[in-house]
């Protein structure tokens, strides 16, 4: 008996929660890198039935933007911004510059409590960004859109798809269900001054809800336009996929 589309999708979300369970319930030393690696694997997979056409950074990164429910995608890292404009000093980028040091001066939170929420968009950071042609170029080789948390969270994936490592320095403590930032003092044994950074952390509940909803989503989705998630892979004997 052939199996219909709203059987083959409860098929498809069953196998991909079933993953989810078993990826929540590690634990050890490097529980979280090991989490948060594995919930990346589980996005790039999810990715596959639904854009399989597009690159890999594409596909990511539509996924999470049409199915994640994230408020706060397309929110700029003002940290991150703050770093660019000060590797270009030009006076263009002046006004911008001040705005983006007032905004972080007015961060005055407690540990763990600065949320992505404090963070301006992209369009009131491109609003300020200067309009002359020779100002669209990458600064540094970084595009305005590289410092929006949807793809800085690609950016986090690739570090840990490719080198099992979790980006910066930020600690993720407790059960945090949301990104935030926290404030760190690197003290040295010399007599200089401790260096204060502000750490940007995407914790593994967040992880673990992105993929639920992303998933929860999805089969809405397969559903509702009566599509069968596992047509958009190839299987077979063959680890060359154009030969299956």
């Amino acid at each position: 008996m052939n199996e219909t589309v709203e059987e083959a999708v409860q098929r498809y979300s069953d196998h991909f929660m079933n993953q989810i369970e078993q990826i929540r319930a590690i634990s050890g030393e490097s529980a979280d890198l090991f989490k948060k690696t594995l919930y990346c694997s589980v996005l790039d997979a999810l990715s596959r039935s639904i854009f399989p056409r597009k690159r890999p950074r594409e596909r990511f990164t539509s996924l999470v933007r049409r199915f994640g429910r994230w408020s706060y995608q397309d929110h700029v890292s003002l940290p991150h911004l703050i770093r660019v404009l000060q590797m270009c000093p030009d006076p263009a980028f002046e006004k911008l510059r001040m705005i983006a040091n007032q905004k972080l001066g007015s961060w005055n939170a407690p540990w763990g409590s600065i949320r992505l929420d404090q963070d301006p968009t992209e369009d009131e950071i491109s609003k300020l960004w200067p309009r002359r042609k020779e100002y669209q170029i990458p600064i540094e080789g970084v595009r305005l859109e590289s410092l929006t948390h949807l793809q800085l969270l690609y950016s986090h994936r690739n570090s840990l798809v490719h080198e099992l490592r979790i980006l910066g320095y930020g600690m993720d403590i407790g059960d945090e269900p949301e990104p935030f930032y926290h404030d760190m003092s690197n003290i040295s044994n010399s007599d200089e001054a401790p260096i204060e950074t502000i750490e940007l952390v995407y914790p593994v509940k967040f992880f673990e809800h992105l993929c639920t909803t992303v998933l929860t989503r999805l089969k809405e989705y397969f559903i509702k336009n009566n599509l069968n998630p596992y047509d958009y892979y190839r299987f077979g004997s063959y680890w060359i996929e154009k030969l299956n």
